[in-house]
C-alpha cells in the first residue's frame, strides 16, 4: 500500500463531496443516479484515506516508518521535480493574473531541461521513480487548481498555454529516452557482475555498488530476472539495508520461474534445481 494516496484521496473526496452537494440541483431524471455515483466515489476515497492513514502509524516495516516522511521530500531536491513545479506555478500564475509574461516565464525551467538533457547532468536514479510518489503533495493540487482555473475561463485561455505544455512534455520525454543508453549500459555491468560470481555476491565487492541505477530496492529482484532460467548469481543488499523486496539469504522467489544453481540452492532445498 502506498501511504502517498493520502493526498490525492482528500483532494478527490474534496470533489466528489461538492459533487454530492451540488447533485441536489440537477433534475430529478438523473438526480438518483447522480447521488448514488458520487456517494460511491466518496465512500472509495474514504476508505484510500483509511487505508493510507493507517499504514502510515503502522507500515509493514516497522523500522521503514520514517522512510515515508523523508522519500515525501526527497523528491523536491530532484532537477526534473522542481521544473516540473516551476512549470506549473507558472502557468497557474499566469491564468490567475491574466498576463501571458508568466507563460512565457515558464518556458526558462524548460531550456534548464533542455541543458541537463544534453549535458547528461541530474539524471533520474532508480529510487526516484519511487520517491516521485512525493509530488502528489505538490504537483497535483497545482495541476487540480489549474484545471479548474481553466474550466471557468475556458474562452480566455492563451494561445502560448499548449505551446508551452507541449515544449516541456518533449523535452521531459526526450530526456527520459536519452537515459536509455545509460540504463542499457547499467544492465549490462550488472549482466558482467553475475557471469563472474556465484552464490550469494556482496554488494560492495562489485562495481555497480555506486553506479548511476544503483538502488537497494531492486538489487536481489534484478538478479534474478536477468538469468532467467536459471540463477547462480544474486547481489547482495548490505546489512545495513532495512527493506527490501526479499533477502536472498533467507529465501527464494519466483520457484515457478526459474531455477538455481548449486551455490544458492541450499538456501532453499525445495527450489527446482539447475545444472
Amino acid at each position: 500500500v502506498y501511504e502517498a494516496s493520502l493526498f490525492p484521496s482528500l483532494l478527490f473526496a474534496g470533489i466528489f463531496l461538492i459533487r454530492l452537494r451540488q447533485s441536489e440541483k440537477v433534475s430529478p431524471a438523473v438526480r438518483q443516479r447522480s447521488l448514488w455515483t458520487w456517494s460511491v466515489a466518496l465512500l472509495m476515497s474514504l476508505v484510500a484515506i483509511a487505508i493510507a492513514a493507517y499504514f502510515i502509524v503502522n507500515p509493514v516495516n516497522p523500522a521503514n516508518r520514517s522512510s515515508f516522511a523523508e522519500g515525501m521530500f526527497k523528491m523536491i531536491g530532484n532537477p526534473q521535480a522542481l521544473v516540473a513545479l516551476a512549470v506549473a506555478i507558472g502557468l497557474s500564475l499566469g491564468f490567475v493574473t491574466r498576463r501571458l509574461v508568466w507563460c512565457w516565464i515558464s518556458i526558462a525551467p524548460i531550456g534548464f531541461l533542455f541543458v541537463l538533457m544534453v549535458t547528461g547532468r541530474g539524471p533520474i536514479w532508480l529510487s526516484d521513480s519511487f520517491q516521485a510518489r512525493g509530488l502528489s503533495l505538490f504537483l497535483l493540487p497545482l495541476l487540480l487548481v489549474l484545471a479548474l482555473i481553466v474550466s471557468r475561463v475556458e474562452n480566455m485561455v492563451p494561445r502560448v498555454l499548449p505551446m508551452v505544455l507541449c515544449a516541456y512534455l518533449f523535452f521531459a520525454a526526450s530526456y527520459e529516452i536519452a537515459s536509455l543508453p545509460r540504463w542499457a549500459a547499467y544492465l549490462n555491468d550488472f549482466r558482467q557482475e553475475l557471469a563472474s560470481n556465484e552464490g550469494l555476491v556482496p554488494l560492495a565487492s562489485t562495481d555497480i555498488g555506486s553506479g548511476w541505477g544503483q538502488w537497494a530496492w531492486t538489487n536481489p529482484t534484478i538478479s534474478v530476472l536477468l538469468q532467467s532460467p536459471c540463477v547462480r548469481t544474486i547481489v547482495q543488499n548490505d546489512p545495513s539495508v532495512t527493506w527490501q523486496p526479499f533477502d536472498p539469504s533467507q529465501r527464494l522467489v519466483l520457484q515457478d520461474y526459474v531455477a538455481y544453481g548449486p551455490a544458492l540452492h541450499p538456501i532453499d532445498p525445495m527450489a527446482r534445481l539447475c545444472d
